[in-house]
């Protein structure tokens, strides 16, 4: 047991720089659900070393259920934590004001943290979040959007070696939302869907005296609980990805938004939303360097992430996504509008967007979906990847593209399966493959029933009896495709096992397909 130090009035750092230090883990400092523990204001500075801040409660109208940090000042965790707070507004645990600055180092923890936007933080324009050495955002929740955090236009967030964990949003983005375009976001109508549910946050003491502020007064209290340690041992190995250098073809030079959100070696398992269940981007760059992504969902699109707009980026590169789940599209990524993804040297294994089997990596795919239109198309880099097990009792595999030019390079395309089993290439997109292997994909068997589409655009019922569908490796609507030192092996299908070509189109824009040096077998 450790000492529970009772605030009977919010602490005010006005232009100073605190340094708060405990000699040993197991000291809280309580707000008694009552009241915020520290304000920093006017360029002052607070750090906390090996102490829990916790339940605080800010007033209705006001940020920061823990702690408020404005006008150009900043709060240091080393060791510390932040822990069982609530803001009926914006940031439960912290909220950051313009110029202000959070750091989250040494093992530090902001967790069971609840808001209407961003449970754990909110990081206003102009501010920053930089989290590292095993630090962690876990069990936060938001009502709106920003289960860990949220941020604003002009905001930034830097994590390394750090974890996040079951946050979930109502909303978009269980660990992380970032609407980087000016202005005010249009509110979303959001229909009744199931997510995987999550335990709700407890605000309260679960034993020990409880906190009535009475007076400045000391005691004994148990420590808080401990986050868990996620364990990421996959249930399976995937196949080496290839070591060719990858050279593409065409480097995308579109200008991108402002670098919102880097994530470097971290691990994000178990968060949710309604959309993007760890991040939910708009307008800007998200970049994600190694780690591990694993049993995220999304109850509609991106069960890793969402990205939106013209100028929405993603890079991902010596990443595994595994085992995540979206409701309708994007099982890993789901990207829409004029977005540039680059995806190298990363793991895309057994994602699934559970209706009706719309992809992972692109738009409709149950690794990646990427859906743009005839006014912005979205661009698609995958060097150096491996995409494989991804199986969906109807429509499209693995990648689903929208107007959408995709380089597939030196990569591996393997056991995915659906209707539409192969990586589906619809509405005037592009593929160009260069040394890369589509193996082992196929159909499934759907039984004896008609799979109709619940869309305007697509009124029609097709029959779905016995193995049936379209290109095994690859399906493609009204599209140019190119193959060049490629292998097609082991594919199977009800029509064309390897390759469906199809072109209704009457635009003069008419689809084709060139092979060079390609080994079908």
């Amino acid at each position: 047991a450790g000492e529970c130090i009772l605030a009977n009035r919010t602490l005010e750092i006005e232009g100073e720089a605190i340094v708060l230090s405990a000699n040993a883990p197991g000291v809280v400092v309580s707000g008694g659900q009552m009241r915020r523990v520290f304000q920093v204001s006017d360029g002052g500075s607070l750090a906390l070393h090996n102490l829990t801040v916790a339940y605080g409660g800010a007033n209705s109208t006001e940020d920061g259920g823990c702690v408020l940090v404005e006008n150009a000042s900043s709060l240091a965790l080393l060791g510390a934590s932040v822990q069982h707070c609530q803001a009926t507004a914006r940031g439960g645990a912290v909220a950051l004001s313009g110029g202000s600055s959070l750091t989250i180092l040494d093992g530090s923890s902001i967790g069971y943290s609840k808001a209407a936007d961003g449970g754990g933080v909110h990081v206003a324009s102009g501010a920053s979040v930089t989290a590292g050495s095993n630090s962690s955002f876990a069990h936060n929740s938001a009502t709106g959007n920003g289960g860990g955090v949220y941020l604003e236009f002009g905001a930034t967030l830097a994590m390394a070696a750090s974890e996040a964990h079951h946050n979930h949003a109502e909303g978009h983005g269980g660990l992380v939302y970032a609407s980087m375009s000016a202005g005010t976001p249009t509110p979303v109508a959001l229909p009744t869907v199931t997510v995987h549910p999550t335990a709700v946050p407890t605000f309260a003491p679960t034993s020990g005296p409880s906190l009535v502020p009475t007076a400045n007064l000391n005691f004994t209290a148990p420590r808080p609980s401990s986050l868990p340690t996620a364990t990421m041992a996959p249930s399976a190995t995937p196949t080496t990805v290839p070591t060719a250098t990858p050279v593409p073809t065409a480097t995308p030079t579109e200008a991108l938004g402002p670098a919102a959100i880097t994530m470097t070696d971290c691990v994000a398992t178990g968060n949710t939303a309604f959309g993007g269940a760890v991040f939910w981007i708009e307008a800007a760059l998200l970049t994600i360097n190694g780690g591990m992504y694993e049993h995220n969902a999304a109850a509609y699109h991106g069960g890793v992430a969402y990205v939106e707009g013209r100028g929405g980026g993603i890079n991902v590169n010596g990443t595994t996504m595994r085992a995540n789940t979206a409701g309708v599209y994007g099982g890993g990524i789901h990207a829409v509008g004029g977005v540039i993804a680059r995806i190298h040297a990363t793991v895309l294994y057994k994602n699934v967007a559970t209706w009706p089997g719309r992809g992972g990596v692109t738009p409709d795919g149950h690794s990646i979906c990427m859906k743009g239109d005839a006014a912005a198309r979205a661009r698609l880099v995958i060097t150096a990847t491996e995409i494989s097990w991804h199986q969906t009792v109807a429509f499209y595999g693995a990648v689903y593209m929208e107007h959408c030019d995709c380089d597939f390079i030196d990569s591996i395309y393997s056991f995915n399966g659906g209707w539409t089993a192969g990586f589906a290439v619809f509405s005037r997109s592009t593929l160009n493959a260069i040394r890369s292997t589509f193996k082992g994909n196929g159909g499934m068997h759907h039984g004896n029933r008609d799979f109709k589409f619940d869309e305007p655009d697509h009124p029609e019922s097709y029959p779905l009896s016995g193995l049936t569908g379209f290109g095994g490796a690859i399906g493609c609507d009204g599209c140019q495709l190119t193959m060049d030192d490629c292998v097609v092996d082991g594919n199977s299908m009800w029509y064309h096992a390897a390759v469906w070509l199809k072109d209704d189109s009457p635009d003069v824009n008419k689809g084709w397909a060139k092979f060079g040096n390609t080994l079908f077998k």
